[in-house]
């Protein structure tokens, strides 16, 4: 026979051996060129009538409606080099299903005659027995016991990553307050320091009884670039130093208590000095005086330079818990204007952390129009572009998602003429997927001009998809994809990079008018 008609066992348990029927044409290989094809196929019982048939330019037909039959599928080849195919499974076969099963494949062959092939396969399904039930359940069993003990370690294994989380919100905490601790430490110094301050001013009325001694200070002060009437502006700057320390200190969140001890060895020896200052005001000379003076600078210089490295790492160590829960571009601190994050959430952003205060989420930005937007439905609801180049956009069911939960402001910065604009609108929020991406703004302030507030509850639509009340496509006609409005638009900040042919470009009418492009946009939200 030219049918090949096969089961993957002829017998099977009841309620629990899948059963799987194929039948399938075989191509000899005498047959290879000639032209005969196949019409049809069917899979059928002897008892229960049609399973499944296969008819050309049709797709799979069941006619045996019975649940436990979840699969049928086939494919029929008009060239006669290939093999046909119809195959039905069972994945909980019955008693019923036993009996003899027939395969038929009807073919016009080369002469244009008719050929029916047949091919038969009997199926036992046998009875489930009480052995195999048994069998079943205590497989069951020994699942759900394996289930139960990887569902206690995953319980174990949760617990202790609570209780690590709440020893490492104790440890912050505690860093809190010795940040705290430390501010006063800081103000202490601070006062040392003014003191110090005017016992040199005290000093320098000494110093000026003796020329000799003055012309010796002189040189030394000139070698260092500096001079006597220079001390006082000097103390000065050392505490604008300490008190930029002070400030920066302030919002430190972590432990900082070896900077605290090398902090601390610093104020020790800077009283040191303060004593040495006071207990030979009356009896030093000049020349141990600068030396005393000299030692002074040293130690405010290493505290200095302690101050710094320790600002290094606890910036270092911030930076490293504060991407454990980034919620959005507001929790994001960095000295880069534009800095990629991964949120709590997983979604994958960059932020603005400068403009206006920063905490913006850009979700989209075009710079030299290396990325093309003339796209599909698809790609904008899903997001494309390249955070390496800067040209991006994050796509429509991220930006729902983001603005259905929390309540944003927007801001859009441009550039036209190689000058900067910008407009900002309280409260944006886009719908779903479902409601087309409606658009929905406040009120607008900023220098660009309000050429987005027409387009407020306009929906979406792509070369793709048209969801305008215009005539014709407008994301076809002005190559873009926006929030077109019945008269299509008044900014199109996705349409055609440069283009200057009318209303194709990157659209912002108060701006560009319908005959030119602007040259940068970036479209951002905040959290209210």
């Amino acid at each position: 026979s030219k049918l090949l008609f096969v089961g993957n066992s002829k017998f099977v348990k009841e309620l629990f051996d899948p059963l799987t029927l194929t039948c399938s044409t075989q191509v000899l290989r005498n047959d290879r060129n000639k032209t005969s094809t196949v019409q049809s196929m069917y899979i059928l019982h002897e008892a229960n009538g049609i399973i499944a048939t296969i008819s050309k330019d049709q797709p799979v037909v069941t006619t045996n409606r019975d649940v436990g039959l979840i699969a049928a599928k086939g494919e029929l080849h008009f060239d006669a080099s290939k093999n046909s195919y119809l195959q039905v499974t069972w994945t909980i076969p019955k008693f019923s299903e036993s009996g003899k099963y027939f395969c038929g494949a009807h073919v016009d062959n080369a002469q244009g005659r008719n050929e029916y092939w047949n091919e038969m396969l009997t199926i036992t399904v046998e009875r489930l027995q009480f052995d195999d039930i048994v069998k079943v359940m205590y497989d069951i069993q020994r699942q759900v016991d394996e289930d139960k003990k990887r569902l206690q370690t995953f319980h174990e294994n949760l617990t202790n990553n609570f209780i690590i989380l709440n020893t490492n919100l104790q440890s912050i905490e505690n860093v809190r307050r010795d940040v705290i601790t430390n501010q006063e430490s800081i103000n202490v110094i601070k006062d040392e320091l003014l003191s110090n301050k005017q016992n040199i001013v005290n000093n320098k009325k000494d110093i000026t009884a003796t020329q000799e001694s003055i012309n010796v200070i002189k040189e030394e002060l000139l070698s260092n670039k500096q001079n006597i009437v220079n001390n006082k502006k000097d103390i000065n700057t050392t505490q604008e130093s300490i008190n930029g320390i002070q400030e920066e200190l302030l919002w430190n969140q972590q432990n900082i208590e070896n900077v605290k001890e090398e902090l601390q060895s610093k104020q020790d020896s800077m009283k040191s000095i303060q004593d040495e200052l006071l207990s030979n005001l009356h009896n030093m000379n000049i020349s141990s005086i600068w030396t005393v003076l000299s030692n002074f600078s040293t130690a405010v210089r290493d505290m200095k330079d302690d101050i710094d490295k320790g600002k290094t790492e606890i910036k270092q160590i911030k930076s490293s818990i504060t991407k454990l829960h980034l919620r959005s571009c507001r929790d994001v601190n960095s000295t880069d204007d534009r800095v990629v994050v991964t949120l709590a959430s997983g979604l994958k952003v960059m932020c603005d952390t400068k403009t206006d205060g920063g905490g913006w989420i850009i979700f989209q930005r075009r710079i030299i129009g290396s990325v093309d937007f003339y796209r599909g439905w698809k790609e904008y609801r899903d997001g494309f572009g390249d955070y390496n180049i800067g040209e991006f956009y994050l796509g429509n069911e991220n930006i729902y998602m983001l603005t259905s939960t929390r309540q944003y402001d927007l801001r859009i910065d441009l550039k036209y003429k190689n000058n900067a604009f910008f407009a900002q609108y309280s409260g944006f929020t886009i719908l779903s997927e479902k409601e087309k991406y409606k658009l929905n703004i406040g009120n607008y302030s900023g220098n660009a001009g309000d050429s987005f507030s027409p387009h407020n509850n306009s929906f979406f639509s792509t070369l793709d998809r048209d969801n305008d009340g215009y005539s014709s496509n407008c994301a076809v006609e002005f190559t873009g994809a926006w929030w077109y409005h019945s008269s299509c638009h008044s900014c199109n900040l996705n349409g055609k990079w440069g283009s200057s042919n009318y209303a194709k470009g990157v659209i912002w009418y108060t701006l560009s008018r319908h005959n030119s492009s602007v040259s940068f946009t970036e479209m951002k939200i905040r959290e209210i």
